[in-house]
């Protein structure tokens, strides 16, 4: 019976242990970001802080007991420390691609012909079945979603090359892209109740419960 019982709490722990590795690494990769972009101190002491952040945030990525990851990770923060500029930079590139691209994707890949637009499947799981109205605006808004994503994804590159001022392509990535973002999401959700009459709107509480269960069914695919 205690062997038994074991047996059946392996799994648990097992599975808790996971979540703290994973938890760990997490916490490890977001202190690397802010560590890279420190701007305290000199040239010296900024290369060591790009060299050290970088690899703080490699070690998120690599899987455990590979040998040729120490040997990344030791190339990653020599880099850091001798470039420290280049690779900050390519850094926030990188971060801010890789966080525009994964809604990206998501959304761009819900409009496709049999699918469910993603926020179609937002309201559906709040209200259950739609009216053909709110159907219709649920699809016309996760093509909007998916248009800010893609013309954010290029911004640095755009004002980059048309902008007045040089440095105008550091504002999507400092900030600038977000800012629209919340200026998007609290702008549409009065807009949403013009448009949308004798209904019962989802409080935003609501919606992100509704977020919670689509994406955990998202993941349940894979």
């Amino acid at each position: 019976m205690k062997g038994k019982s074991c047996d059946l709490l392996t799994p648990g722990v097992a599975g808790s242990k996971s979540r703290r590795a994973w938890l760990w690494r997490i916490v490890i990769f977001a202190s690397g970001v802010g560590v890279v972009n420190l701007t305290i101190g000199g040239p010296q002491w900024q290369a060591v802080c790009v060299g050290l952040g970088m690899m703080m945030q490699l070690v998120m990525l690599l899987p455990y007991r590979v040998c040729w990851g120490y040997g990344l990770l030791l190339c990653i923060g020599v880099a850091g420390g001798l470039w420290p500029g280049f690779v900050r930079l390519g850094d926030q590139l990188l971060l801010y691609a890789l966080a525009l691209l994964g809604p990206f994707m998501m959304f761009v890949r819900s409009l496709r012909r049999g699918q469910t637009a993603f926020i179609t499947q937002l309201a559906e799981a709040v209200h259950g079945s739609l009216r053909q109205d709110i159907r219709r605006y649920t699809i016309i808004l996760t093509w909007v979603w998916s248009g800010f994503f893609m013309i954010a994804l290029g911004a640095p590159v755009i004002l980059w090359l048309y902008a007045p001022q040089q440095g105008w392509w550091h504002i999507p990535i400092r900030g600038g892209t977000l800012g629209v973002a919340l200026l998007l999401f609290c702008g549409e959700m009065p807009l949403r109740r013009v448009i949308i009459r004798h209904y019962q709107h989802a409080t935003l509480k609501q919606n992100i419960m509704a977020s919670r269960v689509v994406f955990m069914r998202k993941n349940s695919l894979f």
